[in-house]
């Protein structure tokens, strides 16, 4: 057969009826209804496993919201009580720092009460420092006087064992020269003693006043 012209005269002639022809290529015709039942089994097939994939779906987001709900309780109840437990320790923190506050002011009192103290008692001892010196002040013209009374006595010791000295002499001329001895000889002798000390020498001992001078 030549694909352009067609069958050629040599080939012998091969042609059947029509309808011979059509009933030997093409298969049977199905009735509608069948068809109909296959695509509605078909349908119903695809709707189930539709459904039981929808169904699936649904269990495992509603498990996966109940354990989303879980999650979200318990992760509250933990927060809960982790809130709890910081509060807790949060008012035992203020407690604490509260006392260590009081305590702190209470040792500040007292350290400003001690300073107080020891200012009064600084300025106490400045004071009797002052009066011990004034007192030494005074012991010193005290001391000095003393000296001076001592001096003055020294003196008058001094004059009386004159005085002493010389009425011992006079009682021993007087024994001497008792019997026969003449007024004059008496006068003579007596003339012959040491002078009594002149009103400079005796105001300088202070036998004026009783005391040295000042």
């Amino acid at each position: 057969m030549d694909r352009n012209t067609g069958p050629t005269n040599t080939e012998p002639s091969t042609t059947e009826p029509p309808e011979t022809a059509r009933t030997e290529q093409e298969p049977p015709i199905m009735p509608l209804a069948t068809i109909g039942a296959m695509e509605m089994t078909h349908i119903n097939a695809i709707l189930t496993k539709f459904n039981k994939e929808q169904d699936l779906r649904r269990n495992i987001l509603k498990g996966s919201e109940e354990r989303a709900a879980k999650f979200i309780e318990q992760n509250g109840r933990n927060k809960r009580f982790e809130k709890d437990n910081l509060l807790r320790e949060i008012e035992m923190m203020t407690d604490i720092t509260r006392t260590q506050i009081e305590a702190r002011r209470k040792l500040l009192d007292m350290t400003l009460a001690s300073e107080a103290a020891l200012v009064l008692r600084a300025e106490k001892v400045a004071m009797l420092n002052q009066q011990i010196g004034e007192s030494m002040k005074d012991y010193k013209e005290e001391l000095t006087e003393c000296q001076r009374t001592i001096n003055w006595l020294v003196e008058c010791g001094n004059l009386l064992a004159r005085e002493v000295k010389s009425m011992v002499q006079r009682e021993k001329g007087l024994e001497h020269y008792a019997s026969g001895v003449t007024t004059r000889t008496l006068f003579d002798y007596f003339s012959q003693e040491p002078a009594p000390p002149t009103l400079e020498e005796a105001a300088a001992l202070g036998l004026q006043t009783g005391r040295p001078a000042r």
